[in-house]
């Protein structure tokens, strides 16, 4: 829009229906995903449903750029048929995660007819752009057994708006929302079977135990619901439901620590975007992810915060303690955070 471009934007999330300064075609999801089957099914119609809206407001043509993203891996059709009618238009795929293999990793899906097809899919979507955009560097290993796809792969770093916080805290009437503990640490995002389970329970437990450590989760998912089920009645754990992002950031600037984490199992490379979100308002990190991942050394070469990779909290919580207070007396008051951010 600052560069003057017309867009038009094609999803199924209902608060873009707000957005004014472009064109937003908006879709239903036609089941609940209450099951993984359910979601399967919506996004195998993502294709079609996004034809029929363009059909309908006589957009499938006149394009300069084509941008999607990753998951899901079912915009390939769509993407075929827009580039037929629009034949010098750019097309760049943002990978955000490698699907369906994370899946295949975990154990949601298995080696199978149902792993071959998806595959298939996901590679049809490949073949239709121009340029494939990557969030973390090592994701380039996955397509180097082609050359094809290889070619195409460009390292794309995640953005955010670096403008500071609009809103005050005390305007959202949050404050009561928070746990009684001095020293806070914030999970912002989805937190599911990709994110795993077992390191939040024990970070739960480390709050308890602590005299000045808390812990607060905004956002959604299986596991943000089991959670919250279990341990909503303790002062030392809240839990919120998704909010807007002037409100997450509000929320950093109660807390001291933001926390990232990846289920041990998977064997891809990712950099999650409420990462990102830390650092962009100076807010140390602690990480517990997969084996390898990118972001351990990101995090280790850059004095970011705490990496608790692959330990999976021994529950040696006096150590913990003195470890997560040693850092944050060390880098009081540091704004590297923010310029690690600026500069990447």
């Amino acid at each position: 829009v600052k560069l003057g471009c017309d867009i038009t934007v094609v999803t199924t999330r209902k608060q873009s229906e707000e957005i004014s300064f472009c064109k937003t075609l908006v879709f239903k999801k036609l089941l609940p995903e209450n099951f993984y089957f359910f979601r399967l099914l919506n996004e195998a119609a993502f294709s079609l449903q996004g034809f029929m809206k363009l059909k309908l407001n006589r957009s499938l043509s006149g394009f300069d750029m084509i941008i999607w993203y990753s998951p899901s891996i079912f915009w390939g059709p769509l993407v075929w048929y827009l580039r037929q009618k629009n034949p010098s238009a750019t097309r760049l795929l943002i990978l955000r995660d490698i699907f369906p293999n994370w899946a295949i990793e975990l154990g949601i899906i298995k080696n199978g007819a149902v792993s071959t097809t998806l595959k298939a899919i996901a590679h049809l979507q490949y073949q239709q752009s121009e340029r494939i955009l990557i969030q973390s560097p090592g994701n380039r290993i996955y397509f180097e057994k082609s050359k094809e796809l290889h070619e195409k792969v460009e390292y794309f770093p995640n953005w955010l708006d670096s403008k500071p916080v609009a809103l005050p805290f005390d305007q959202i009437n949050s404050t009561d929302l928070l746990p009684k503990k001095d020293k806070i640490i914030i999970y912002s995002g989805s937190l599911g079977i990709a994110q795993g389970y077992e390191v939040a329970e024990k970070l739960i437990k480390f709050c308890m135990s602590s005299k000045n450590y808390g812990i607060l989760f905004v956002g959604r998912g299986d596991h943000h619901s089991k959670l919250a089920r279990s341990y909503s009645a303790t002062e030392d754990v809240s839990f919120v439901a998704e909010v807007s992002e002037q409100e997450v950031r509000c929320f950093y600037s109660k807390c001291v620590y933001g926390l990232v984490l990846l289920d041990p199992s998977h064997r891809s490379q990712n950099i999650p975007g409420k990462f990102i979100s830390y650092v962009r308002d100076n807010l140390p990190v602690i990480i517990s992810v997969n084996k390898n991942n990118d972001l351990r050394d990101v995090v280790k070469n850059n004095n970011l915060g705490i990496d608790l990779s692959c330990c999976m909290l021994d529950e040696d919580y006096e150590h913990l303690q003195i470890k997560l207070d040693g850092f944050l007396k060390a880098n009081d008051g540091s704004l590297h955070f923010r310029k690690f951010f600026e500069r990447e």
